[in-house]
């Protein structure tokens, strides 16, 4: 069969395809694939999506057959169809490409089948989600498990939670919990034609999002549709402790210097699970983007969640429009970004190279609780990263100077290297930051002795 336009919804289309690729998977039709659609026991149609009807009871025809998770004996049909394709794209271009010219609601099926095998199976996880971002930006379209229901706004004084260049983050409810809903403000003022490919980036951050799972990493629950104005709104889990560089902020007013071993304790911590969940993501071969202090939150035990990595897309499409600075996050960038030029290039697009420039960055953010190069404007850092400047090592903190430990100070500087081919890999921070470790006994006689500071003050108070 020769390709020459989008495949519609025709199903004999879709038979006829399957049957090209039925030859080569002859022995395993539909393996795994199938049957981790047959497994599915979600309440929908893994096909379709549509809720589950009440089982046959004999007479009807096209209705649910027996206990299978299929809503209809078409759907079925149409899976194993698809499994087969989906087995033949993930292993030749050519069958991809077939499966890259689906629309409409043939499309549509799809989507939602090969998201439910990346939800439910770890096999083929980089190229199946590769797979699934490109149909979903070839046909515009997204899986329809990614959009939730039941989402409600929290709106009191308290509920609007950031106001940022590129977003709002306001507190919601959805299925009995506190979460974040982060609205992208670049919808409500843009021309059509921004705004769709505005869209289609969001889409694209969406399942790069959904697809992923460690420890370090904020989940995603999926897209509201409905509360915001023509703004979709991205729904995470609420951390009620916020970001890592408010929560060093708060061990400083506590009382805490930067070189007290409580204090260390954390940032020695914290260092090691934001090199922990960004090597995750390069594994994954995603970028981050924009490792900062705001992006990086406090879960409930106080372990870190890396968030908002895909979004820096969205910010620089947004920033081109306006053309305006990206937030202030240039205190982060790597001086290849900053001034392309002087390596060679024209792009600033972001790196795991820049990322792990970003973390050395990070590394003073949180010994001292402030942003990264204390003293200088955001202009003398754009115009002095590129020419070799470095954020200092001694800083006044709560107008104390304070000089970074020498283990982290290492590794910052490691970082830093001016050539991006120069910086260690991602894998070399986590195992650096591993070993930087307050002995537990010195911890435990610390927080005594802090202990009992601050009943002596209370009583002498």
């Amino acid at each position: 069969m020769e390709l020459t336009a989008p495949i519609q919804d025709d199903p004999h289309a879709i038979v006829e395809m399957a049957s090209l690729l039925a030859d080569a998977h002859a022995d395993t039709p539909v393996g795994a694939f199938f049957k981790v659609l047959s497994e599915d026991d979600s309440g929908n149609c893994p096909v379709c999506y549509s809720a589950l009807p009440e089982l046959n009871d004999g007479g009807a025809q096209n209705v649910r057959p027996s206990t299978s998770p299929f809503c209809t004996q078409g759907c079925r049909e149409l899976a194993v169809c698809m499994c087969i394709m989906l087995d033949g794209a993930l292993q030749s271009k050519a069958h991809e490409v077939i499966m890259l010219h689906l629309r409409d609601t043939l499309a549509q099926k799809a989507l939602n089948i090969m998201q439910k095998i990346a939800d439910k199976s770890s096999q083929h996880q980089r190229p199946l989600r590769r797979l699934l971002i490109n149909l979903a930006t070839a046909c515009n379209q997204l899986p329809q498990s990614l959009f939730l229901k039941g989402v409600r706004l929290l709106t009191g004084s308290g509920d609007r939670l950031v106001a940022g260049g590129f977003s709002d983050v306001h507190r919601g409810r959805y299925n009995h919990q506190d979460v974040a809903l982060k609205v992208l403000r670049i919808f409500s003022n843009t021309d059509e034609a921004t705004r769709n490919d505005l869209k289609q980036k969001l889409q694209y951050e969406a399942l790069l999002w959904r697809n992923l799972s460690h420890r370090h990493v904020l989940p995603f629950f999926g897209i509201d549709n409905h509360i915001f104005h023509r703004s979709p709104c991205m729904v995470s889990p609420y951390m009620r402790n916020g970001n890592v560089r408010h929560k060093a902020e708060g061990l400083i007013k506590r009382g805490y210097s930067p070189d007290d071993l409580y204090y260390l304790h954390y940032l020695f911590k914290w260092m090691h699970e934001i090199a922990q969940g960004l090597a995750y993501l390069h594994r994954e071969g995603i970028v981050h983007g924009d490792l900062r202090g705001p992006n990086i939150l406090v879960d409930d035990n106080r372990s870190i969640r890396l968030a908002d990595f895909g979004l820096s897309v969205l910010s620089e499409a947004q920033s081109r429009e306006n053309n305006s600075a990206r937030g202030g996050n240039e205190r982060w960038m790597a001086p290849e970004q900053l001034n392309p030029e002087l390596f060679g290039t024209t792009s600033n697009r972001p790196t795991t190279a820049s990322d792990v420039f970003s973390v050395g960055c990070v590394c003073i953010e949180l010994y001292t609780a402030q942003k990264p190069y204390i003293g200088l404007s955001d202009y003398q850092v754009i115009d002095g990263v590129p020419k070799n400047r470095r954020p200092q090592r001694t800083n006044v903190v709560n107008n104390i100077e304070r000089t970074v430990p020498g283990e982290l100070w290492r590794i910052a500087e490691k970082c830093w290297e001016h050539l991006p081919e120069n910086r260690p890999s991602i894998q070399w921070v986590v195992e650096a930051t591993g070993e930087l470790q307050v002995p537990d006994d010195w911890l435990q006689a610390s927080s005594s002795a802090r202990s009992v500071a601050s009943r002596s003050a209370s009583l002498a108070s």
